[in-house]
């Protein structure tokens, strides 16, 4: 891992981390000649940030042709509308999240279900559907080099919350479980430290602590 200027990390080839200040939404780049973002981060972040990191690494935000949405809330998705006056990337999202987007005027242009693949330069990611944190909530697995850009279900130090709308801690759980049938290595969530190796640790722990929550009763984080 490369830390870059002003903040912009290389996390291993043709996947670069922009951390998203307004909302500390972490906001990843994939490719070189046609890039894919992997969440967008909150409302006019494109404008006020991301579109500066991005041009400060000589990279124009007007070849960002795919903006895949890990969920529907307003700090992964509400950067979408910026991309959206600059250009027309192709933007995704779960068909359990789709509505949300909607009502905030976003139409996607592809709806996700569980196992499909989006190709995107450098690389194939399969979508996991993951529900606990959002109806739509997933993860999106790079099986070749053992990445998972996890979204707000699990966190280097921690679980997404499940107290929102649409949230739930028995879904949060089974998603977890289906997490530790992959082969991880690095684990890119959407908020807070990433993890370069060793990522299966961290899930294992995580999952044993949501499951501990079912035992005491609540909670989150």
């Amino acid at each position: 891992m490369t830390l870059l200027d002003g903040g912009v990390m290389e996390i291993c080839r043709n996947i670069q981390l922009i951390p998203e200040r307004f909302f500390s939404s972490n906001v990843y780049v994939i490719g070189e000649s046609e890039l894919t973002l992997i969440d967008a981060g909150g409302p006019n972040a494109g404008r006020k940030y991301i579109f500066r990191e991005m041009r400060s690494k000589g990279v124009d935000p007007r070849r960002v042709g795919k903006i895949i949405i890990t969920h529907a809330h307003p700090d992964h998705a509400g950067g979408v509308p910026s991309f959206l006056e600059i250009s027309e990337p192709e933007v995704m999202i779960h068909e359990a999240d789709a509505r949300f987007l909607k009502l905030g005027g976003i139409i996607p242009r592809r709806l996700l279900s569980d196992g499909d693949v989006v190709r995107v330069e450098g690389c194939e990611l399969k979508v996991i559907y993951t529900p606990g944190h959002s109806p739509g909530a997933i993860c999106l697995y790079d099986a070749d080099r053992k990445v998972l850009f996890s979204g707000d279900t699990v966190f280097a130090y921690g679980i997404g919350r499940f107290d929102l709308p649409g949230g739930s801690l028995r879904a949060l759980i089974s998603s977890l479980a289906r997490l530790l049938e992959l082969d991880i290595e690095i684990l890119l969530p959407g908020h807070g430290e990433v993890v370069i190796r060793g990522a299966m640790t961290n899930i294992e722990a995580n999952y044993q602590y949501a499951l501990s929550l079912t035992r005491e009763g609540g909670g989150f984080l």
